[in-house]
């Protein structure tokens, strides 16, 4: 898995969460929804119906968040604060992760078994040309980059606060507002540019 994660690039991971959320995270880690039940931990969630069956993971992205999904959760309370958790690629190798091409909820992903999307195989499958689709190098997708700008990391268990590198905002107003809640050590950033599309979403946004 090390040289997979070598062979790609992949510097970082990451979720999208509301900051609502940061106070817990960084005193519970990030947990999936069944920890969350089963340590009676109350938590912010995004999506109530988890189509990718896995509650007992928690959905990441690799390099640059799933764009589409972000947006329509931003959407539909645009009062609600958000933030971007950049995470260390350990937990590639030291979690055990599901790697999907697509979006994790999507019945072409959901039916495979997870024994199948896990492993370095699978994890470079991510960055293989998409059938029907332009390739790569047309679409100016970054060697790091998933070719799906919808692919998935699903890390299974707990994600402890250690393997949280850098906090984002999308704006210095919403980084003020939460900074207390964050370790003073950690790395906080205000990069509006993990909260846009990938610049590659014009075709997609075609395509689909």
């Amino acid at each position: 898995m090390r040289q997979a994660i070598k062979d790609l690039g992949i510097d970082y991971l990451v979720h999208f969460t509301q900051a609502d959320n940061l106070s817990s995270i960084f005193n519970h880690g990030i947990l999936p929804v069944s920890l969350q039940r089963s340590r009676n931990i109350s938590a912010k969630r995004n999506d109530l119906f988890r189509m990718d069956f896995c509650e007992g993971a928690t959905s990441t992205s690799i390099r640059f968040p799933n764009y589409r999904l972000f947006f329509k959760f931003r959407m539909n309370d645009r009062s609600v604060d958000w933030v971007v958790l950049a995470l260390s690629t350990d937990l590639l190798h030291e979690k055990q992760c599901a790697f999907c091409t697509d979006n994790a909820a999507n019945s072409n992903i959901s039916q495979q078994a997870l024994r199948d999307r896990m492993g370095p195989d699978a994890l470079r499958r991510m960055f293989d040309d998409v059938p029907g689709k332009p390739p790569r190098s047309v679409l100016g997708t970054p060697d790091s980059s998933p070719t799906n700008p919808q692919a998935e990391v699903l890390v299974f268990g707990e994600i402890e606060p250690q393997y949280i590198g850098a906090v984002i905002f999308e704006n210095n107003t919403t980084s003020a507002k939460y900074r207390h809640l964050l370790p003073e050590n950690l790395q906080v950033e205000v990069l509006d540019g993990f909260f846009a599309p990938r610049k590659d979403y014009a075709h997609w946004r075609r395509e689909e």
